[in-house]
């Protein structure tokens, strides 16, 4: 018979309950969103269309991720982006989404996520996609993963979004943002990410 040892099968083992590092990672880029509708943070309801008419950013999150803490960090990415472009005329939306299962240890419901916000001092919105739906939909499987959409509701730009030390993290989600307020073509993230969590334990 052909049995693995148990040394050789630890790695895989760590790998799935960390739910880090060997996420597999295929996000949707240019499509156009479907219509959504969520619970946000606050207790209220946000929809797709409401969004419509302005460029944003789509972040998923878990704040139990350790990547997600250092993207929130003082220089992480999610940070950086807040500063940078939160204050900016052209009314720029940011979106933040847990789309960690009710029965999930690590889901926070909406005042857990208000809290954890106001924690880290990020401005964006909150929603709660707590059967999976919205991620899905955009092929997101690992966080903390960001998608820059146009003010028609298309996805021009999905990537990583790490440290900002991490070239594949903030300066791949500021380009990308960037460019579409310019009418521009978005920058192509040029390798997957090499850390983060899965979306789902």
């Amino acid at each position: 018979m052909n049995r693995k040892s148990p040394l050789l099968l630890l790695p895989v083992a760590i790998a799935a309950l960390s739910g880090c590092s060997a996420v597999h990672f295929a996000p949707k880029t240019d499509f156009d969103v479907q219509a959504w509708k969520l619970a946000t943070a606050d207790g209220d309801s946000l929809s797709s269309e409401t969004l419509k008419g302005r460029v944003g950013v789509v972040v998923w999150v878990d704040p139990t991720c350790a990547d997600v803490q250092d993207a929130t960090a003082s220089e992480g990415a999610l940070r950086l982006l807040e500063s940078r472009w939160m204050q900016d005329s052209r009314n720029i939306w940011l979106l933040y989404v847990s789309s960690r299962d009710v029965k999930d240890g690590s889901y926070m419901d909406g005042p857990m996520l208000k809290g954890w916000l106001k924690d880290q001092k990020l401005r964006g919105q909150a929603v709660i996609d707590d059967k999976g739906l919205l991620a899905k939909q955009w092929g997101v499987g690992r966080v903390p993963t960001a998608s820059v959409v146009d003010a028609a509701g298309h996805v021009r730009w999905s990537g990583p979004a790490e440290a900002a030390n991490d070239i594949f993290g903030y300066p791949d989600v500021s380009d990308a943002l960037d460019s579409v307020l310019q009418g521009k073509p978005a920058p192509v993230s040029q390798k997957p990410p090499t850390k983060g969590c899965g979306i789902s334990g």
